[in-house]
């Protein structure tokens, strides 16, 4: 074999590996999962200061449609996703629809950046330890913007890394929505 056929097959075979490892994780956090449940679990007792300084959980809001933005000051893809959420919020709030965004980014420079871009969800402070709860959700690299889209009694619907779309965001709220308590 020459020294080409043998970095091919190498290569060949690490593309091979890190495919069926990402679709073996991706397969393990779809609706239903006991495994991701767990960890939701955390999520929904984990305590956040709000801006308002008091501190919140995510099981506020149980019983509601629930759609969790982990997002960053500095992340272009966040701010560009969050007028529609915005949008989306006002116009499904009262079909039992709840938007929370959680900033892994200091106080201050939330504050500032929700006086100059004005949403109308609650907006919560979260850490570096969040994303590692996320890490559990399909968030393996802990990265931003994370959307988590959680049923009415708090299982996973789905979750995204990178920028949610209006119409996959439509896709996954609205046959929750059908479904009323």
């Amino acid at each position: 074999m020459t020294r080409f056929s043998i970095w091919l097959a190498v290569i060949v075979v690490a593309i091979v590996s890190g495919w069926a490892g990402f679709r073996f994780n991706a397969s393990r956090y779809e609706q239903g999962n006991v495994e991701a449940t767990g960890t939701i679990a955390q999520l929904l007792v984990a305590t956040f200061q709000g801006l308002d300084g008091r501190p919140h959980t995510l099981g506020d809001w149980r019983g509601k449609v629930l759609v969790v933005n982990f997002w960053a000051t500095w992340c272009p893809p966040c701010r560009e996703e969050m007028p529609a959420f915005s949008h989306t919020q006002l116009r499904l709030g009262n079909q039992d629809v709840q938007f929370v965004g959680i900033a892994i980014d200091s106080p201050d420079q939330v504050r500032e950046y929700i006086r100059t871009m004005p949403v109308s969800y609650p907006v919560m402070i979260g850490s570096a330890a969040t994303l590692g709860i996320t890490a559990g959700l399909g968030n393996a690299s802990q990265g931003l913007p994370f959307t988590l889209v959680l049923g009415r009694e708090g299982h996973l619907i789905s979750s995204k890394l990178g920028r949610m779309s209006d119409d996959e965001l439509e896709e996954h709220i609205r046959p929750l929505i059908a479904i009323k308590p």
